[in-house]
């Protein structure tokens, strides 16, 4: 049974990072795999930028203060907290710091990093381990659906160098987006392939295994990476119309100046309220996989603030075909059909052809000169 080490972005306070890390481990499992989450979160995650010349303490002190300086926060924290714990968590990978990632060279049989932004150096701080760099088999690095959330040409020549540079630790990758192979096929000569995000490896009878059913019915999602007047507005006016309740996740604390019912659901809560929607409204790319894998009528807009990273969605939306679901197309038609029969065959289509890569993987397939169908 081969034993595969997953490097990603797990403790994050974000329901697409913890289920997409969730999805991955299921998969490989289901492959006849002992697979293990490296408890490894790189330093600016931890504590910023702004932090780096302050003594340990002071730096655990400040993690402390930006987990608890709300009730709100406290809650976020312990929802995916408890969740990392009982899904991720076992002793021989607990909280890895850089020395003891090379340690890990000798448990492993593969790495694999990704999915979610591991390859963005403005997220990790250039931090190298995201593209292996411990690993000394480099025959044992492999990427799947790893994203840079970012396009080539808005890299600096300081983040071209280095992505360069660490790309030569792999001789294949699997990229989320096209917009990612570009980078990668601009800077190196590495061999790339585009593949699902593994919340879509898995289906709706998947995921509802560890859903748990809200007490609300008849209502309206409202999810948001930021907060913009406008898809508020929007999905407001959608709830007032169909004469449904409107449920807001809110991780950030942001306020909202309009009547809606305010939740911190849990990972295994947040798919019950995804799974039992009329309608979803959302500007995330995990809002968008989740609706478009339950087949929900969802409707998006573009960030605002951060508008680097709206390829992933594009890429997503292209794929399927499901433009004319951003507000802007849709106005006022809420009810305008979604042909699910070819959407969801272009998803298993996907889903067959990432599954494929993983099982080249798992048989360490050499990849080298042969190329991978």
């Amino acid at each position: 049974m081969k034993k595969i080490g997953i490097l990603t972005f797990h403790r994050a306070k974000s329901y697409g990072a913890v289920l997409q890390a969730y999805a991955l481990k299921q998969v490989l499992s289901k492959l006849n795999c002992s697979v293990s989450i490296i408890d490894y979160t790189c330093y600016v995650m931890r504590f910023g930028w702004r932090f780096n010349f302050l003594p340990r303490k002071i730096k655990l002190f400040i993690r402390f203060l930006k987990n608890f300086k709300s009730i709100n926060s406290i809650k976020t924290y312990f929802n995916f907290n408890n969740f990392v714990n009982n899904f991720f968590v076992n002793k021989n990978t607990k909280q890895k710091n850089i020395e003891q990632l090379y340690k890990l060279n000798e448990n492993f049989d593969l790495f694999i990093t990704g999915s979610d932004q591991v390859f963005n150096p403005r997220l990790t701080g250039f931090d190298k381990n995201y593209f292996l760099d411990f690993v000394k088999d480099k025959n044992k690095c492999f990427s799947y659906a790893a994203s840079f959330g970012l396009t080539y040409d808005i890299l600096t020549d300081e983040e071209k160098i280095f992505i360069k540079q660490n790309l030569q630790n792999f001789k294949y990758l699997s990229l989320r987006e096209k917009q990612g192979a570009y980078i990668v096929n601009k800077l190196s000569n590495v061999k790339t392939e585009v593949n699902l995000d593994p919340t879509l490896l898995l289906n709706k009878q998947d995921w509802s295994k560890i859903s748990e059913k809200p007490k609300e019915d008849n209502f309206v999602v409202l999810y948001l990476l930021e907060s913009d007047e406008k898809i508020v507005k929007f999905a407001y006016d959608l709830a007032k119309t169909k004469k449904m309740k409107l449920i807001c996740f809110n991780l950030y604390n942001e306020k909202i100046n309009m009547k809606m019912e305010i939740v911190n659901p849990t990972p295994q809560e947040w798919l019950g309220y995804m799974l039992n929607a009329k309608y979803i409204v959302t500007n995330s790319f995990h809002g968008i996989t989740f609706s478009i894998n339950f087949n929900k009528a969802f409707f998006v807009d573009f960030l605002t603030k951060n508008t680097v990273v709206s390829s992933r969605v594009e890429n997503l939306l292209d794929l399927t075909g499901l433009r004319n679901r951003l507000i802007d197309n849709i106005g006022t038609d809420y009810d305008k059909a979604i042909d699910w029969i070819d959407i969801n065959k272009i998803i298993e289509q996907g889903r067959d052809k990432s599954i494929t890569y993983l099982k080249k993987v798992l048989a360490n397939f050499v990849y080298g000169d042969k190329n991978v169908d």
